[in-house]
């Protein structure tokens, strides 16, 4: 009998010790998911700050050579200890920065092999076709592809129409959710409307009256098209420009190096300077 009641509590205690074991595991498999998320949180907010202070540094930069804001005067303070001359960052400048960007942004995060879906290709045939309003297919705006644009006229606001051609990807609870972070802040940020349209209706009679109802609107000036896309091209330098940092930091910052004229140690102690600045003109939004 003592024998039995031996082997029963060696059982008992081998048992509770495998217990102890894997309760100690998932114990420990739990701590380092929530330091995980945690960590993974961490990155994306550090992102979205980088991405804040090189937009805010962008934009000052436009004018830096006759702003006379205390981010301006520190900035030309600074690049005068360095022996140069302030120079205003062109808006040409900024929409050929925000080309090569776009490049590498497509390719690593939207579509590798650069082919366009159907459905999109067939719209911006269709606009180009058969009507005299220019189209730009396929722009990142931030940390988002948009389908196209068509800039040039006036309504209310706004001085154009983003297009979203939507698939049945769109569907999902989850992308529907990621496009209406999107286009709220394409919306707030730009001021611009966004038409979504489905696969299936696109069609030339549906092209025809968008393109139709566009053309009889007020033109717009050729300064406030350059200040539109400049917004694009900061917006996309920036909060792109952070986004493909973690995959290819040496192309990016060749792109901001070449349009600054500035080593990247100079432009890291530039960014350092827009504390001095309200940073929530620049809340892009979450990623795509």
């Amino acid at each position: 009998m003592d024998e039995e009641l031996k082997a029963v509590r060696r059982r008992h205690t081998a048992a509770s010790a495998t217990e102890r074991v894997i309760n100690k595991m998932k114990l420990q498999n739990d701590r380092g998911l929530k330091k995980s998320m945690r960590d993974e949180e961490n990155a994306r907010t550090a992102q979205m700050h980088r991405g804040r202070s090189l937009a805010i540094l962008l934009n000052e930069m436009r004018s830096v050579d006759t702003g006379k804001t205390p981010l301006k005067k520190e900035i030309k303070a600074k690049l005068k200890t360095w022996g140069l001359k302030p120079k205003n960052l062109s808006d040409t400048a900024l929409r050929l920065a925000h080309g090569k960007i776009s490049v590498f942004l497509r390719q690593r995060f939207i579509n590798k092999e650069g082919k366009t879906p159907t459905a999109e290709k067939k719209f911006v045939e269709f606009w180009r076709d058969n009507t005299r309003l220019e189209i730009h297919d396929n722009i990142w705006i931030g940390n988002h592809q948009v389908d196209a644009v068509v800039i040039g006229f006036r309504s209310n606001k706004s001085i154009g129409t983003l297009f979203e051609i939507d698939g049945p990807i769109h569907t999902g609870e989850m992308k529907q959710g990621k496009d209406k972070v999107a286009m709220k802040f394409i919306e707030k940020f730009l001021k611009t409307p966004v038409q979504r349209i489905p696969n299936h209706d696109v069609t030339w009679p549906r092209v025809k009256a968008i393109s139709d109802d566009l053309s009889t609107r007020r033109q717009t000036d050729y300064r406030s098209i350059q200040r539109w896309w400049a917004k694009v091209s900061i917006a996309t330098l920036a909060f792109g420009g952070a986004k493909l940092a973690t995959s290819d930091q040496q192309a990016l910052q060749k792109i901001i190096n070449d349009l600054m004229g500035l080593t990247s140690a100079q432009i890291a102690e530039l960014i350092s300077l827009t504390k001095l600045k309200n940073t929530t003109r620049f809340d892009f939004g979450a990623e795509k």
